[in-house]
């Protein structure tokens, strides 16, 4: 092979390897966006899952932006900036995407980045995007109507911004380069006409306004502007221009101390600066429009905190007007609700601005079923809202001149509204504000007292032992009544058994005192008096009571067994004398049992369907013969002495379908095999002393015997299926549904002893049509 071919087979080979890389760089790029596109997807659905998780937003956003999905990109900023305010960077990173694609000479796309614009300069205040708003739509310096747009959007950003300390003079300087820029274009043609010197002169005092507007503000780096000042004018200041810089100086000098502090504040005392900040400026009587743009700079930081937001929203509703126009105040009432929608105070507040700067009925309308549909969470905050809308509805027919109190449109709307209210309410509203402030409007706005009363009569159905609404509703006939009725209520109030009693004795003698005679004022006492003597007769029994309840409680227990001070085994009573003593003081009291009474036949010749009961005790145990009967005899049991190991509950099963007359002996025998006892503790009949109620506990001394117990459920003893289960264990309670057992079984209880199973038959066959009958042994 000479040298030519073996060029050409290295060459063969590189390109081989070559395209063997391509392929593989490819192969990964498919992975990483296939791993980028499911990621981006699952982001969609965590925002579509929980449409008010910020954190999802802003990575689905990076993430449509990341894979270059413009459409997914554009949806998500949109649903976002809808349901919450955007920062300054959200903003700008936005519009700077749309900028980069939108075709100036389409009017459309040009219009759709300044609608962005408009939006974003609304959320928080930012001295970056208004310049950049004004550069946007910046075309040129040649003519008044082409700078007229920009000088517009500086103007409303000098409106909001002009006192930004740190950030307000690049605001304005941008604004004076532009205007100065301008000036420079007509200096060229100043000396061509008489008319282009005029415009000149004209652009040149806009130049010099602006110079002195800002040297009226304290912002950092004043003295650079004044310098600049000094240039342009020629270095002979005028008095005013001079004096005003001063002013504004000295204002900085005292402003510059919190202007450190917040920079070098971490941000859990960079609020308390702010706070401290305002008070100290507001306390100096700086302007509103100051005052104003320090809020706004903590916003930026702390637009979550609900104190900060009802502090600005009150100085822009009470301390500021009416230099805040109406506009201004609902649009910062509206993104203090934006950002925090959970805070019903806010949306209080924004419904009364709302009325304080006169919105028409239709936006007070929408904004209360706003906040009644999408915000209440709790009553209270519906009757609150219903209270703020029904308070409007009153002032605005107070407000009306009224020419048919009863037919008057207002008067109409404000009924209705109240019944909506209350039919609405009938859950909610417990205290009745409702009705009680409904009966206030009836007999004090619309001339109604016989209304007012009724639905005072109304509430007090509900309320008749507080003597807190019953003063009220005094004080409401003491108001729009008369003395009679007055009396009356008062003579009922003391008719009835108060939690405050001698509160209405205090009203009733402070109003004879004031209104009535010295005969009304004797049979005000007596009845009070009466009414005391009974109220204090009444105490007394129930305290009475309460003293026998107490003594009872303290008394010794007659149960030996649960007295607590008794731990140890041989402080107890043996057990043969107690069982002794059931024997001598119960058995003759036992009604008759239906042993003795014989079993009837069943209707298709069989008897009592019994389930089948495992008879076999489990494999390796072994029970004694006595342990399937009931003992005849007593003897003396003899339990662990050994120490319990584990929990007691854990330790100890309960036995049920007992029979009656089971004794220890039978259970104790029974349990032997499989482990220590260490107690068993028999239910008794409090209304029959030591008749068994067919169940017991067994404790034994450690806990893993309770598992062969539980093995031998259904086991019989005495003659009877045994329910053996472990103590706590509820779900096998009801017998009767378990698997293998009969389901159509109905259990009568308190029968008559001698009651037979044929009587059962004729009475039961009337309703059903085939039966078993048994009687209970």
């Amino acid at each position: 092979m000479d040298d030519n071919e073996m060029d050409q087979e290295v060459d063969g080979d590189a390109e081989m390897e070559e395209d063997d890389e391509e392929e593989s760089s490819a192969s990964e790029e498919e992975v990483d966006e296939e791993h980028e596109a499911a990621k981006l997807q699952q982001l969609q659905d965590a925002v579509t899952a929980d449409p008010f998780d910020y954190d999802s937003h802003t990575l689905l956003i990076n993430q449509a932006k990341k894979c270059a999905e413009l459409d997914i990109l554009r949806a998500a900023r949109q649903r976002m900036s809808e349901i919450f305010p955007l920062t300054s960077e959200l903003w700008r990173s936005w519009i700077a995407d749309e900028t980069r694609l939108h075709d100036k000479d389409n009017q459309n796309e040009v219009a759709a980045i300044v609608s962005l614009y408009e939006r974003a300069v609304k959320d928080y205040w930012s001295v970056e995007l208004w310049q950049n708003y004004a550069l946007f739509i910046t075309e040129d310096f040649s003519s008044e109507e082409a700078i007229a747009p920009v000088r517009k959007v500086f103007e409303r950003a000098l409106e909001e911004m002009r006192y930004h300390t740190t950030e307000g003079k690049q605001l304005w300087d941008d604004y004076r380069a532009m205007e100065q820029a301008y000036l420079a274009a007509l200096a060229a043609a100043a000396e061509q006409s008489e008319e282009a010197k005029l415009l000149y002169e004209k652009q040149r005092q806009n130049v010099l306004s602006l110079f002195k507007r800002q040297l009226r503000c304290p912002l950092i780096g004043i003295e650079d502007t004044y310098k600049e000042f000094l240039d342009f004018v020629g270095g002979n200041p005028d008095a005013e221009t001079e004096a005003n810089f001063n002013k504004a100086k000295k204002q900085l000098e005292e402003m510059l101390p919190f202007e450190l502090q917040l920079v070098e504040a971490d941000d859990s005392n960079r609020y308390r600066v702010f706070m401290a900040y305002i008070d100290h400026e507001s306390t100096a009587k700086r302007s509103g429009r100051a005052i104003v743009t320090l809020f706004e700079r903590a916003m930026v930081n702390y637009c979550l905190s609900s104190e900060l937001w009802s502090r600005y929203l009150y100085y822009i509703d009470r301390q500021m007007r009416p230099a805040c126009s109406a506009t201004q105040s609902l649009a910062t009432h509206e993104r203090s609700v934006r950002n925090i929608p959970w805070s019903f105070e806010l949306w209080i507040s924004y419904f009364r601005a709302a009325e304080l700067h006169k919105a028409d009925d239709t936006f007070m309308k929408s904004l209360f079923l706003r906040i009644k549909g999408e915000i209440c969470s709790l009553p209270s905050q519906v009757v609150d809202i219903w209270l703020a809308y029904l308070s409007f509805l009153k002032r605005k027919l107070i407000s009306s001149p009224l020419s048919d109190t009863i037919d008057h449109p207002h008067v109409l709307d404000l009924r209705r509204a109240f019944a909506e209210a209350l039919a609405e309410l009938q859950e909610m509203d417990v205290e009745k504000r409702i009705e009680r402030y409904w009966a206030t409007v009836e007999a004090e706005t619309l001339d109604n007292l016989a209304k007012g009363r009724d639905l005072w009569e109304s509430v007090m159905k509900s309320f008749q032992h507080s003597s807190k609404l019953w003063l009220e509703y005094i004080s409401f006939e003491r108001r729009y009544g008369d003395d009679k009725s007055c009396r009356k209520v008062l003579a009922s109030c003391m008719r009835r058994n108060l939690d405050d009693q001698e509160a209405v004795v205090q009203k009733w003698s402070e109003f004879e005192l004031e209104a009535g005679t010295i005969e009304t004022l004797m049979d005000m006492q007596d009845t009070c008096r009466t009414s005391l003597k009974r109220i204090a007769d009444r105490l007394a029994k129930l305290e009475k009571v309460r003293l026998q309840e107490e003594a009872k409680q303290s008394a010794p227990r007659k149960n030996f067994r649960n007295r607590p001070d008794v731990e140890d085994e041989e402080e107890r009573p043996e057990r043969a004398k107690r069982q002794h003593a059931r024997e001598e003081d119960g058995q003759d009291g036992k009604r008759k049992r239906a042993e003795d009474v014989p079993k009837a036949a069943h209707p298709n010749g069989g008897e009592f369907k019994v389930p089948d009961i495992p008879l076999k005790p489990p494999s390796g145990t072994s029970l004694p013969n006595g342990a399937l009967a009931s003992a005849a005899h007593t003897r003396k049991l003899t339990f662990s002495p050994l120490e319990p190991v584990g929990a007691k509950t854990e330790r100890t099963v309960i036995l049920k379908n007992l029979n009656y007359d089971v004794k220890e002996e039978a259970i104790f025998d029974f349990f032997t095999p499989i482990g220590e006892i260490k107690d068993i503790r028999f239910a008794k009949d409090a209304r029959k002393k030591n008749v068994s109620r067919g169940f017991c506990y067994v404790e034994f001394v450690k806990a893993d015997s309770v598992a062969k117990a539980v093995a031998m459920d259904r086991q019989e003893l005495a003659g009877r299926p045994v329910f053996i289960e472990k103590e706590g264990q509820r779900e096998n309670f009801y017998r009767g549904c378990g698997p293998g057992e009969t389901r159509n079984k109905l259990f009568v209880k308190n029968l008559h002893a001698n009651v037979t199973e044929p009587q059962l038959m004729d009475i039961f066959s009337k309703v059903c049509h085939r039966h078993s009958y048994a009687v209970a042994q």
